[in-house]
């Protein structure tokens, strides 16, 4: 999330991208739903929504509100 907002050092789209998937594939759920971010705007990554959509399903279905929302 430092890496992202660059809170702490330079702002790192891409590494912060990176993280993101390690912790998500780990099944952290915030991870999730940024990733999905990640990939619904292209930060860091090619945009890519049918991927977006997948996270924000993985998180929703773990719970997260805010993804369930996004699943739209």
């Amino acid at each position: 999330l430092f890496l992202a907002q660059g809170e702490g050092g330079m702002r790192d789209a891409r590494e912060a991208a990176v993280w993101f998937r390690r912790a998500a594939e780990r099944g952290v759920v915030d991870s999730q739903y940024n990733l999905g971010l990640v990939h619904e705007t292209g930060q860091g990554v090619a945009v890519n929504l049918g991927e977006a959509y997948r996270w924000f399903t993985i998180a929703a279905n773990a719970g997260d509100l805010k993804a369930r929302a996004r699943q739209i």
